[in-house]
Order: C-alpha cells, then structure tokens, then sequence
C-alpha cells in the first residue's frame, strides 16, 4: 500500500502518488493508495481551481487557534481527529493482506511552525501504530523534513519513525534534520515525482513562461513576511513578470493550487492596474498541467513539484527561493545539470535494488 496526501487538491501531491504508483508497477508489486490524512476518501474529488478567482482559500483551522481561550476546543479536535483516523486507518489497512506499506513522498514531516501541532504528525505516528499493531513492515520514502518542530510535533515524529524499518529523504537537508532531531540515519533518494516510466520525449517548445505566483497568504503566514502588504509582494513578482518579457517571452501565469490559483487572479487584476496584460491558464487536473510543461520553454515557481514536473518535460526551471526545500531542489538537482531521465533511473535503481531483495 502506498500512503501519501495524493488525493488532495495540491497538483504536486497528486503527481507523486502517480509517480509512486508508476514506480512500485514497474518493479511488479501490485499497489494500492490510501490518502494520508484522510484514508474515508477513496478517490481524486473534482476540484474546480478557475472558480476560485479572487476569493483567496482559508485553512478550515485558522479560525480555531487564535487565542488561549480555544485550547480546549483544539485539544478536542486533535483527540477527534486521532481517534476517527485510528478508526479509518485500522479499516483501511484489513481490507488486504499487505506485503508492506510505503508512506511517502511530499513533505510529510513538516511543522506548522506555530504553537499548534501539524495534522501531518498526528497522521504519521496513527498509520506507524496501527502498521506495528498489525505486524506489517513500514517504510517511509521520498519524504522532505522541516527543520525545527513543536515539542508534540517531535514527540509524535519520533514515536512513528521508530517503527520504520527504512527511511528515504529527497534531500540532503532532510536527512541532516532527522539525525538531528530524531537521532535517525535516513537514506538519499531523488524526489518520487522524478520517476517517469515513459522516456524523454521530444517537446515542441513554444515561445512562453510560465509563472507560479505563490498564495499571498500562506507566504506571509509562514515565511513570517507579516510587514510586506499584498501589493508590495505583487511588486515584487511583477519584477520576474518584467524580465521574462524583455526576454521576448510570452508570460502565462499558472497555479498547482487552490490558495496559488485564487493568488493568480487576483496577481493578474494588479497587473491590469500596471498596465499589464497576462492570462492565466485553465488548469483543473494534473493532466492540464502536464500538457501546458510541454510546450513551454521556461518555468519560474515557488512550487517544488511544479519544478519537478517542468524539468521532466525538458523546460527551464528557476526556483523562487522561499524555503529550504526549494534551495536543496535548487542546488542538487537544477545546479547538478542532472537530466530528468537520469534522475528517474536512479529512483528506480535505488529501491528495485532495495524491495526487491526485502521480498526475496
């Protein structure tokens, strides 16, 4: 069984499940997908991203952690949401007799670098519980770690990364963190949406780029950007804007989000206000995506996966740097000059080495 967050709205996370199912195929497992943080949904919701438009995505949460007088209320839900999802995980898991289950890739292991703690450390110490209970081997792949993490947060990773009997981190970075903060020795791996069953095709590049403006709000909230207004960070992509077209180049703006695509609208009516004119692409699946990589010639994205998927169809990517993953991503992959497909059979060689010894 596979376990990641593939079946939320996020285009990235969609692309690594397809990408870890391609992967596992080609190494003749038989796979099966539960969805991370919520396993009672078993199939892709139909997320319609071109009618958010200018009403920017709230977390469902926020509301609830504000002050000191909700700690009741959201030490309440965290007990809810542990117990349904012992409930849900427990009843996904009987369904089959499992050869093993592979939590991963994405960034799994991540903080809410607040005085909350993330969901994802609940769900991953959950799925590592039931998993011993029920005596089946554990593995965590391809996963990225944050840095620094809420005292609960480290409990709940520490308690669940025991239990694995391998981990694999996309990052070099990754791996520093959880020998330091877990006392764990993790293995590297490429990025599981590198894989790519299919060889490098021969993409009619066209004369765009593509431009990923990140969700105002979730930058300010989590880079801790709280003095720069909406309107000063705008300025600040229109300078990216500015110097793909005196490059000559078409500029289409794209999103891999709910939060991104709501950000790009309401990016393009600022730039109406500059005197600026730049579409926005209709994208409501991962298969829209793909198609619009493979005719553009650049790609500029605060999106790691957005990155990732570019460069597998041969487009020039450069990362706006926001995060540390984004600077690993940058210098281990687009510095290296490594080629996708290289990239892919490494992947490939590293755990069809691995599994297919484990399941001898």
């Amino acid at each position: 069984m596979i376990v990641n967050e593939g079946y939320s709205s996020n285009l990235g996370d969609q692309a690594i499940k397809q990408s870890m199912e391609a992967l596992f195929t080609a190494m003749g497992f038989n796979t099966y997908f539960s969805y991370f943080t919520n396993p009672a949904i078993k199939q892709l919701p139909a997320y319609d991203y071109s009618k958010i438009q200018t009403t920017p995505v709230k977390n469902r949460f926020t509301a609830i952690f504000k002050n000191k007088a909700t700690h009741l209320l959201s030490f309440f839900i965290y007990c809810r949401y542990y117990f349904n999802l012992s409930k849900q995980v427990k009843q996904c898991l009987a369904l089959q007799q499992y050869h093993m289950v592979v939590i991963g890739g994405g960034q799994l292991i991540n903080s809410s670098k607040s005085n909350r703690v993330s969901f994802f450390a609940i769900a991953l110490h959950v799925w590592a519980k039931v998993i011993k209970k029920m005596n089946i081997p554990f593995y965590i792949a391809g996963v990225g770690a944050a840095g620094e993490f809420h005292t609960i947060e480290k409990i709940l990773y520490n308690r669940a990364l025991q239990y694995a009997s391998n981990i694999w981190v996309r990052d070099n970075f990754s791996g520093q963190s959880i020998l330091k903060n877990f006392k764990l020795q993790a293995n590297l791996a490429p990025d599981m949406a590198f894989f790519n069953q299919n060889p490098l095709a021969n993409y009619q590049k066209d004369n765009t780029a593509l431009i990923g403006i990140y969700g105002y709000d979730e930058y300010k909230k989590v880079f801790g950007m709280a003095g720069k207004s909406r309107d000063m960070y705008f300025a600040q992509w229109k300078k990216i804007i500015d110097r793909y077209t005196n490059m000559r180049l078409k500029v289409i703006l794209f999103y891999t989000t709910e939060t991104d695509a709501a950000e790009a609208y309401l990016f393009q009516q600022y730039l109406q206000t500059q005197n600026v004119q730049i579409p926005v692409a209709a994208i409501t699946s991962l298969k829209d995506l793909n198609s619009i990589f493979e005719k553009a010639a650049y790609v500029y994205a605060a999106r790691m996966h957005a990155l990732i998927l570019a460069y597998k169809k041969n487009c020039r990517v450069e990362a706006f740097e926001i995060s540390q993953k984004l600077i690993s991503f940058t210098e281990e992959y687009i510095a290296s000059g490594r080629q996708p497909e290289i990239i892919s059979r490494q992947l490939y060689d590293t755990f069809a080495a691995y599994f297919k010894k484990e399941c001898i």
